[in-house]
């Protein structure tokens, strides 16, 4: 510390001398240098001795506070030798203490070790025991071992003979539960067709008249019919066998005489009339080819003559006609509309009828065939031909005799006039003598005739009773007890071509839905259609100068025909341009008018001078006045840019969009929906709904901001003439506004569907209504439709789940009827847009996302395991199982297949919650990942090397994943439906069938070894996706690029370009056409000779190779790279065969190899040759040219008759190839022949592995 002190003082001593000197220097200096003024010379001393002060001053203070820090510093120096003497009498205490202390701790330390050591000893000793017990165990434990392996020896021995009788056992099983399986369905079948036929069902009849018809037929079936048809029927026994019993002995002589005596008469007479009837056949084709020379020249004349007169006469005709048929059309169109629900009504009894027919007569077909078939006599006539004539003349004779029943009751029978008197005696003469047997006789066939006749009246009965029950086509209503669901999805405007956002958005997201809920066995109706009324309708009108019908019917039927491809079914399709449409709106209209929710307002509304009329909002454009938009192309109604509700009057700078000027402002009346007055009755419904409902998110805060802001009175009327007129005397010009009218579509459309449409909407108790729609619907469904309803008062059936989705942007322009032009199958689009479907956000559609979904999911996972399956299965005995499932014995007590089971029994249970909550993009991934776990499952088991290894294991193996085939195709058919269809196929189930995810299926998942039952027989697998390439993927995208409009100009743009060059080419095409075929004439005559020389299979090195190594490639999906050894220093490379071979087969597999190609690059590696394959006519199935197993590596494959020297290299092997190919076949024991010559090598012939 004193150092620290002497240091700042010298430091201080230091800086003090320095400032004297300096002020000594400049003293001397100021004393030496002459003045000029003595002024100045003091003025500079004064500020010298003022800064001299100043420095001693500072020195003061700097002293005076060097003491304080001294005197601190003693302070602190006698506190630290305090502390010091302290710690030092601590230490000494701690010293003493410590060594107390550790003496006690030695004592106690000596203590326990003596304790320790005698447990040790303790232990030792018993360590020592133990270890003379387990040796004596070892021993007993080897003596046991060698008794054991003497018992397992016998053991095997027992189970190898239970395993065989177990086989024999499970056989007999398997027989017997088939057997009890076909009973069962045989007795559900009858069991079915009994109920069909005892219900009655009068749905086309009023309620009083099927009430009181039938009790009416109670009674008499009950009371008159029953026992007069048990009368009959015993009457009818009792000939029946009287009747047997007297023709027995005559057909037993005329089945041993007459049959044989006919047949003999019948080879005689074909023997010969044989030329006879050739000669008529000559004959008869001479006369007619003689007759047609004859009168060919006589029609040409005639022609000739009256063509004049049909043009002259149709020259004159068609005018009135065209009249006819203008002044006709609206009485024929209000006809026609009037006329509909008859119409649809006939068509549906039609349809049913005729599916009636059609079954039975079917039927009555089959069972008539196998009569025919299992009789010796008629065995020999048993065609399907014979047996369908006879079956519809069994289904005609009831007709046939009631219809000469009717006319025998109707006909008035005239006197018959004679030409001579009726001679009596004469008759009587000539009529033959009547004996008792004749008499009999005639009496015999009286009865059998009145049986018959009996017969064919109860087979009409039944014939009637079965053509009133409802059809498949019947529609459907709720069911008390059931899960009823009625499905809606927004209607669309009819003003333009649907596109993916419209199709994801409202009506694919539904159709899934509809077809998930029929799955589950729910009673569920989807009902969609088209918004026809309104100014966009209009507004297309005038764009295409026609009127708002015409514009109506086109894009009606342009939307139906887009979902029909994209396989969208419906079970109503409407459109709100019905009477029904107006009969329903009206009716609404008229409760709220009456319950006083409705209030009369004058508001300001643009229109048009130049127009002389009102302007709808729609026809008004202009600037957003919303801060954060300003969108310059905003409508009247609605921001399409930020979705924000308006009014016309609210735009700035507005704009007529029909003639660009600016409208001017007038007054209106018009009627408005009182919001606020229901504003309690919505909330009540919307706070309850929407969380029981589970409301997807975006419609939750769209309805809760406009709650929030206010709910303000909404205008419900429209100065325009196209919509549903208003029934009320001061608004009869004018009609409902769009957003009133449009979502009673929803009710009207179902009025179509069905008469008794309301025990679908005004049944909350037994109804629940899910809506699908995009972002910019929910407030008119959330808010004014419910409202709209509630303000009513009636019991409606109000919408319980609403399901939203977000904008989908196409990276540039839009796709939608163009969709199908691509040639891309429908169920990847549906794939697609489903994967992609926006639910929380905007989603972007891009082509190469496209190819992506499709190669790398749809055809790698999907696609891949249900060919690799199914293909396995359908091998011949000798590699695979000849389209048959195997049994699946033991797969309960495999472990791995056991756990894949319970795995796939979680998916689906997920599968099931995400739909029910109708996230349907969750239960896609879901029902996407067992194929996953399925493709997983056939790599690890390695099923290809089970086969030969263990075949037991193979068959649980390829049952189970058969199984998860058939599953798959259950739980993505609501997803893509046409691939069900196909999948079902290839397992060779009838069209007709009906997936189901009932409880019971959802329990068989958990054990897919069970779903398909073995000894099923398969039908003929075929690849179910195909690879999207790169250039595919940019053709698309050069082609659909811009909007529809851009993309119409283009093309009318191009044609018209084509046109020309095609106008400019004709002209000097007709100078040098002479030129050009004198030339091709000579080249062809001299080069004809030596194409045929050169063009033959001998320049073709084909050789035998060996497939050494095998992979994918690494920047190709589609491709292989094998390496091939043809008995050369360095391997083939080639790629190819990807989507027809599976990689684990095509490893170590001999081929014929084409090796004297030009190397060709493919995806950066090259390929030095190519494998010989064949196809079936598809080209759906394809299979390597397989050399014998004895033949060389190496060896040349040669065809006999065409021996020659191969090319070192081939000069053009497209034209070679394309000679050759023609030629190339398998004839039909699958060997590879060129022009019926065999490819053969030193140890046989060429063959194909397997059958198309």
């Amino acid at each position: 510390m004193a150092f620290f002190k002497l240091l700042l003082f010298s430091f201080l001593f230091l800086q003090i001398s320095s400032n004297a000197e300096s002020i000594v220097e400049a003293n001397d200096v100021v004393n030496a240098q002459p003045s000029d003024s003595d002024s100045s010379l003091r003025l500079q001393l004064d500020q010298l001795n003022s800064k001299i002060s100043l420095l001693e001053s500072r020195i003061d203070e700097s002293t005076r506070e060097l003491r304080s820090k001294d005197e601190r510093i003693n302070e602190l120096e006698n506190t630290i030798d305090l502390k010091l003497a302290k710690l030092a009498s601590l230490k000494s205490e701690l010293q003493e203490k410590g060594s107390l202390n550790a003496k006690e701790l030695v004592a106690k330390a000596n203590v326990r070790a003596t304790e320790l050591e005698i447990q040790v000893d303790v232990l030792r000793s018993e360590i020592e025991a133990q270890n003379k017990k387990k040796n004596t165990l070892e021993t007993k434990t080897n003596v046991a071992e060698e008794k054991i392996q003497e018992l397992n020896l016998k053991l095997e021995s027992l189970q190898r003979i239970n395993e065989e009788q177990n086989a024999r056992i499970c056989k007999t099983k398997r027989a017997l539960q088939v057997a009890e399986e076909e009973i069962m369905k045989a007795k559900l079948e009858a069991s079915s067709v009994s109920e069909q036929l005892e219900e009655v069902k009068e749905g086309w009849l009023p309620p009083w008249l099927a009430v009181h018809l039938v009790h009416f037929r109670s009674i008499v079936r009950n009371e008159h019919g029953r026992p007069a048809l048990d009368l009959t029927v015993k009457k009818a026994l009792e000939t029946k066998s009287k009747v047997v019993k007297m023709a027995e002995p005559h057909i037993h002589s005329f089945k041993t005489k007459w049959i044989p005596a006919m047949k003999e008469r019948s080879v005689e007479f074909a023997r010969h009339a044989g030329p006879h009837v050739q000669r008529l056949k000559t004959k008869t084709i001479h006369l007619y080819h003689a007759s047609k020379k004859f009168m060919e020249p006589h029609i040409v004349n005639a022609q000739e003559v009256i063509q004049p007169y049909v043009q002259e006469a149709r020259k004159f005709t068609d005018p009135y006609v065209d009249q006819v048929s203008v002044a006709m059309k609206p009485h024929v169109d209000k006809a026609m509309i009037l006329l509909q629900p008859y119409t649809q009504r006939v068509h549906r009894h039609y349809r049913k009828v005729k599916k009636t027919v059609s079954l039975y007569h079917h039927q009555a077909q089959e069972n008539i065939y196998h009569m025919l078939k299992n009789h010796h006599v008629t065995k020999p006539y048993a065609t399907k031909e014979l047996a369908w004539y006879l079956a519809s003349a069994l289904l005609a004779l009831p007709v046939i005799f009631l219809l000469n029943l009717a006319s025998d009751i109707t006909r008035t029978k005239k006197p018959k006039k004679h030409s001579r008197r009726h001679h009596t005696i004469r008759d009587c003469m000539f009529q033959p003598p009547r004996t008792a047997i004749s008499r009999g006789l005639d009496t015999l066939v009286l009865k059998t005739n009145v049986v018959i006749i009996v017969l064919w009246l109860m087979i009409l009965q039944c014939i009637i009773r079965w053509a009133i029950v409802p059809s498949p086509a019947t529609p459907k209503l709720p069911i008390p007890g059931k899960r009823n669901i009625l499905i809606t999805s927004a209607l669309l405007y009819v003003n333009n071509v649907p596109h993916l956002g419209n199709i994801i958005g409202s009506v694919l997201s539904a159709n899934v839905f509809a077809r998930y809920c029929r799955l589950g066995d729910y009673n569920a109706i989807y009902v969609c259609g088209t918004d026809e009324y309104g100014t966009a309708t209009e507004t297309k009108a005038l764009e295409e100068n026609s009127t708002p019908k015409q514009i109506c019917d086109k894009y009606h039927a342009i939307r139906r025909e887009v979902y029909k491809w994209f396989d969208i079914s419906f079970d109503q399709f409407g459109r709100t341009s019905t009477p029904q449409q107006t009969e329903v709106c009206q009716a609404i209209f008229k409760k709220l008018w009456e319950n006083n929710w409705l209030s009369e307002n004058t508001m300001q509304q643009p229109y048009c001078d130049t127009r002389k009329k009102f302007l709808a909002d729609r026809l008004v454009e202009g600037n957003c006045l919303t801060p954060d938009c300003s969108y310059d192309s905003a409508r009247g109604d609605q921001c399409e840019k930020c979705g924000k509700l308006l009014n016309p009057t609210e735009l700035k700078d507005p704009r007529c969009k029909v003639c660009c000027n600016t409208p001017c402002i007038r007054d209106t009346d018009h009627l408005f929906l009182e919001l606020p007055l229901l504003k309690d009755k919505l909330e009540a419904y919307v706070n309850d709904l929407s969380v029981t409902g589970g409301w997807s998110q975006n419609a939750i805060h769209t309805t809760h901001a406009w709650l929030r802001e206010g709910l303000k009175p909404r205008c419900i009327t429209s100065d325009l003439k196209w919509g549903v007129p208003i029934p009320h005397e001061k608004y009869k010009d004018k009609v409902f506004y769009v957003w009133f009218d449009a979502p009673i579509g929803y009710v009207s459309i179902t009025s179509c569907y069905t008469t008794e449409w309301e025990k679908w909407w005004k049944n909350p108790e037994n109804v629940e209504l899910y809506q699908f729609m995009g972002k910019d619907n929910v407030p008119f469904h959330t808010v004014i439709f419910p409202s709209t309803l509630l303000g009513t008062g009636e019991n409606w059936s109000l919408m319980k789940t609403i399901s939203v989705t977000e904008y989908l942007n196409y990276e540039a322009g839009v796709f939608g009827n163009d969709a199908k032009d691509t040639n891309i199958p429908v169920e990847v689009w549906r794939y697609y847009l489903l994967t992609n479907r926006p639910e929380v956000s905007d989603t972007l559609f891009s082509c190469a996302d496209l190819r992506a979904k499709l190669n790398g999911e749809l055809l790698a996972n999907l696609g891949n395991f249900v060919n690799r399956v199914l293909s396995f299965i359908a091998k011949d005995l000798a590699s695979g199982y000849g389209s048959v499932i195997p049994n699946s014995e033991g797969a309960e007590s495999h472990t791995e297949t056991r756990a894949l089971g319970e795995k796939v029994g979680n998916y689906v249970e997920q599968y099931m919650k995400a739909m029910e909550k109708v996230k349907l993009k969750q239960g896609l991934k879901i029902a996407m990942s067992i194929s996953g776990e399925g493709n997983s499952y056939l790599q690890e088991r390695q099923f290809w090397k089970l086969y030969k290894e263990n075949r037991p294991l193979c068959s649980i193996v390829m049952t189970t994943a058969s199984g998860l085939v058939y599953l798959l195709a259950c739980l993505l058919e609501p997803f893509i439906p046409s691939f069900s269809r196909e999948v079902l196929k290839q397992l060779n189930f009838p069209p007709e069938t009906q997936l189901s995810l009932i409880d019971g299926d959802i329990e068989k998942s958990k054990r897919p070894w069970h779903i398909l039952p073995a000894g099923h027989k398969i039908g003929i697998p075929a690849p179910l996706f195909k690879e999207l390439t790169y250039e595919e993927v940019e053709f698309y995208r050069e082609k659909f690029a811009g909007s529809q409009a851009d993309r119409n100009l283009k093309a009318e743009t191009e044609a018209r370009e084509i046109t020309d060059q095609l106008n400019k080419a004709k002209i000097s095409d007709a100078n040098k056409k002479k030129e050009r075929a004198t030339k091709s004439s000579e080249a062809k005559s001299k080069g004809s000779a030596s194409i045929e020389a050169e063009i033959s299979i001998g320049r073709l090195d084909i050789r035998v190779g060996l497939i050494t190594r095998a992979q994918k490639h690494p920047d190709a999906d589609s491709l292989y790279v094998e390496e091939i050894d043809v008995g050369e220093a360095q391997p083939r490379t080639v790629s190819g065969l990807v989507k027809y071979i599976p990689l684990e087969e095509i490893q170590n597999r001999k081929v014929c190899v084409l090796c004297n190609l030009k190397s060709a690059s493919m995806r950066s590696i090259k390929s030095h040759a190519m494998i010989l394959a064949a196809s079936n006519s598809d080209h759906t199935k394809v299979e390597s040219v397989e050399p014998p197993k004895d033949a060389a590596i190496g060896e040349r494959v040669t065809v006999p008759g065409f021996d020659g020297k191969a090319d070192d290299d081939v000069l053009n092997p497209k034209k070679v190839w394309e000679t050759l190919q023609v030629d190339l076949h398998t004839d039909k024991e699958l060997v590879a022949c060129y022009k019926d010559f065999p490819l053969t090598t030193s140890a046989g012939v060429c063959k194909v592995a397997i059958h198309f």
